[in-house]
């Protein structure tokens, strides 16, 4: 493993979802040095990975919106009351292009660890691509969402998409994730 430092930050921020493009946003506004890492080969989060048909958010679009500038709040229209998994990544790519979010990113890379010297308080970020930063702080912003998850239930399981599946002594079980998955 290399282990010698290949760049030093103020921030790490783990992800270019709704919560990590923001971080990097605010954090940069505040005069830090701010290094992003994004497993996906651009900005959308859990937005970028699930595709599937009918993805969509579950609370209406203008809450999905950021709130932290007026002229961004104005010059988007949503076409629909709860968006659909595109309209929702378009939003973040367009967020990412109006405050040039990218510049401060590395695409298509995976952090694989991220360890806290504490005789130091510096964090020791590593990454599937070999960099190794050093942070006076990290953002984990990966979200809950992020990664796949195929539960153990007995029948089909080859989707990672959300399926029915049946269940003994009950018509039919929707497997999925997040709130409006009961």
């Amino acid at each position: 493993m290399n282990d010698s430092i290949t760049g030093s930050v103020d921030v790490v921020v783990v992800g270019a979802g709704v919560t990590g493009l923001y971080a990097v946003h605010r954090l940069r506004g505040l005069g830090l040095g701010v290094r992003g890492f994004e497993r996906g080969d651009d900005v959308g989060g859990v937005w970028y990975w699930n595709r599937y048909p009918g993805a969509r958010c579950d609370v209406e679009s203008v809450d999905y919106s950021y709130s932290f500038d007026e002229e961004l709040q104005q010059e988007w229209d949503w076409s629909e009351k709860y968006a659909a998994q595109p309209e929702i990544v378009r939003y973040l790519r367009h967020v990412a292009d109006r405050f040039d979010l990218r510049r401060s990113y590395t695409f298509g890379t995976s952090v694989t660890s991220a360890e806290l010297d504490e005789e130091t308080l510096r964090w020791t970020v590593r990454t599937d691509g070999g960099e190794v930063v050093s942070a006076r702080y990290c953002v984990f912003a990966v979200g809950c969402l992020s990664s796949t998850h195929v539960p153990d239930i007995p029948g089909p399981g080859t989707s990672p998409a959300p399926r029915t599946t049946p269940v003994p002594g009950r018509t039919r079980a929707w497997t999925s994730a997040g709130c409006a998955s009961a």
